[in-house]
């Protein structure tokens, strides 16, 4: 079996990978195979399911508009996938699939990004896609940060180090609107992590704190 060069037979090899695994394959990957972006979010939706590309439908009309509005990027900039390549049912407002499953489709989508000769960059949308890249879990908390992962390059036989870009995914933005902000404070974001002006927010914590200090600390607040 050659090696993947380009979206065709990436894809192929992915089904067939898919299969020995017993996994259902809905919508496989899409988009651009030598750009230097990737974009990986959850699960297909019913339109993804029917047009067979992954972030073709509403969720993927406010993910595109938004960076575009704020990137001045389109589609055809990025790389484009989903951590399971199935469509998984909402059970209490949250996605469920049972643990074992996850974990394959978690290691084809390492293997599969492995082959991108290119990438650099990868927004991870929502916590199917938090969870299989860097190993964390809640997107509510991790929603905003921007974290180095080492990933394997299947052309060099090496690691690299992507920057993985966490943001909500675009679902839950229809779901919940009020989310809508601080989503496009975290694709806003991205512009200054591909222009280097990017600073992580440095926290500390002071323990005990004397009653000049709280004072100090409101009154900064207040004046800000």
């Amino acid at each position: 079996m050659t090696n993947p060069t380009n979206i065709k037979t990436l894809k192929e090899q992915f089904i067939l990978r898919a299969e020995q695994l017993k996994l259902k394959v809905q919508c496989t990957m899409d988009g651009t195979f030598f750009s230097q972006f990737a974009i990986v979010s959850e699960a297909p939706g019913d339109s993804e399911i029917r047009s067979g590309m992954p972030l073709s439908g509403g969720s993927g009309s406010l993910l595109w508009g938004t960076i575009n509005k704020r990137l001045k990027m389109t589609r055809k900039d990025f790389y484009i996938t989903n951590v399971s390549k199935r469509q998984v049912l909402m059970e209490n407002n949250k996605k469920a699939m049972h643990q074992n499953e996850l974990s394959h489709w978690t290691e084809l989508l390492i293997w599969e990004l492995g082959w991108l000769p290119n990438v650099k960059y990868i927004i991870a949308c929502g916590n199917y896609a938090l969870q299989a890249l860097t190993g964390n879990s809640g997107i509510t908390n991790y929603r905003g940060s921007v974290l180095d992962v080492s990933l394997p390059n299947h052309n060099t036989g090496g690691t690299r180090t992507v920057k993985v870009i966490c943001v909500n995914n675009p679902a839950a933005i229809i779901r919940e609107p009020k989310l809508e902000t601080v989503f496009n404070m975290d694709i806003a974001r991205i512009a200054r992590v591909l222009n280097g002006t990017h600073k992580p927010t440095e926290v500390s914590t002071l323990l005990y704190p004397t009653h000049k200090q709280v004072k100090e600390f409101v009154d900064d607040r207040a004046t800000a």
